[in-house]
């Protein structure tokens, strides 16, 4: 979190900071998962390599297929 401190607002900065999160290295990229905090279900997955946000889970809870994160990796030249 601290390579992007200084990127986004401190207010987001702080809210962010305050879920359970997971950085996942891949190569030369990585998958951000952000946990809730009272169940620890997934809300949001993202790869770093793209702007948006790839899984805003919380938000479409049926669109994500949640144990094949890999095929939304827009990073991976591969899929």
């Amino acid at each position: 979190m601290a390579v992007v401190q200084d990127k986004i607002p401190p207010r987001s900065y702080s809210i962010i900071n305050s879920y359970p999160m997971k950085i996942i290295p891949k190569n030369g990229y990585y998958l951000l998962l952000i946990y809730n905090p009272q169940d620890n279900s997934l809300i949001l997955f993202d790869y770093s390599c793209t702007s948006e946000v790839d899984g805003p889970v919380l938000l479409e809870p049926d669109k994500y297929d949640l144990n094949n994160l890999q095929l939304y990796d827009k990073c991976n030249r591969q899929n």
